[in-house]
């Protein structure tokens, strides 16, 4: 039995250490393998998942989508009704409230260029190459704009100033930028190994891929969205998804929670 401190809540923000190695090893083969032996930290955040998701040392789980649940019960032997599904939120009034004149200048775009947008370091996880080896396809129609350090403006403004958001994740528990960028009104393409994709409507406010190696599917994506009418369709119905996700809705569940595990305390 794997003992630790008991603790009456634990929140999986980060996902399921154990199945972000597997997609790694899975999308690089070998060399993923390398990687994942290699550092030693790893083995350490392996052996501290098993004490965490151990049903003695941890009396509730929060997982921030159902893909994260489900990785959980294929990873572990923990209860499933102990695990609660609390999804993210996005403060809308802020995200909404880009300017795109604003964020064209600071990003150095011209009125007239098509933006695929991604935000988020750490390339291999976010998926940078992926989107780079797609976006490559339409080098003569399109523009490619990866944020992965502080901006040359605000966040809201750098989303105003695309025309899609291009998330080909490798593993996002719940990805933030997913729902920050519908807030702002633009249509999602990215994978099901995202678990905001829980929140996208393939075709109607957003488009879905199995994986990142579908390039194919990711490329002919970008391909429909160049439709302006579409686009804006598709984008006002990602800006309504958003606008029943904010925080408030997150905070309350979240403290609902807390609250019921109060009266039992945890021996």
């Amino acid at each position: 039995m794997e003992r630790g401190i008991k603790a009456d809540i634990y929140r999986a923000g980060d996902g399921v250490h154990r199945v972000w190695l597997q997609h790694r090893m899975e999308s690089r083969g070998f060399s993923g393998w390398i990687q994942n032996t290699a550092n030693l930290k790893n083995f350490t955040q392996l052996h501290l998942e098993r004490i965490t998701f151990h049903p003695d040392n941890t009396r509730c789980v929060i997982a921030n989508s159902d893909m994260v649940k489900k990785d959980i019960l294929r990873s572990f032997d923990y209860p499933e009704n102990r695990i609660k599904t609390i999804l993210n939120g996005v403060d809308f009034p802020f995200f909404s409230s880009g300017n795109r004149q604003n964020g064209r200048d600071a990003l150095k775009l011209a009125p007239e260029d098509y933006v695929a947008l991604l935000v988020g370091s750490g390339s291999e996880r976010k998926g940078h190459s992926a989107a780079r080896l797609v976006m490559d396809r339409w080098r003569d129609k399109a523009r490619l704009v990866i944020v992965d350090s502080p901006p040359p403006c605000s966040m809201p403004d750098v989303y105003a100033a695309a025309d899609l958001f291009l998330f080909p994740t490798l593993y996002d528990p719940f990805a933030n930028v997913t729902l920050e960028a519908m807030a702002a009104g633009l249509p999602v393409i990215t994978t099901e190994a995202n678990g905001a994709c829980e929140l996208i409507q393939n075709g109607k406010n957003g488009f879905l891929v199995k994986n990142n190696s579908r390039h194919d599917e990711l490329s002919a994506y970008v391909r429909a969205l160049m439709d302006p009418s579409l686009r804006n369709r598709m984008g006002q119905a990602a800006r309504s998804t958003a606008m029943d996700w904010d925080l408030e809705k997150n905070v309350t569940a979240t403290l609902a929670l807390m609250e019921s595990l109060s009266c039992h305390p945890f021996k």
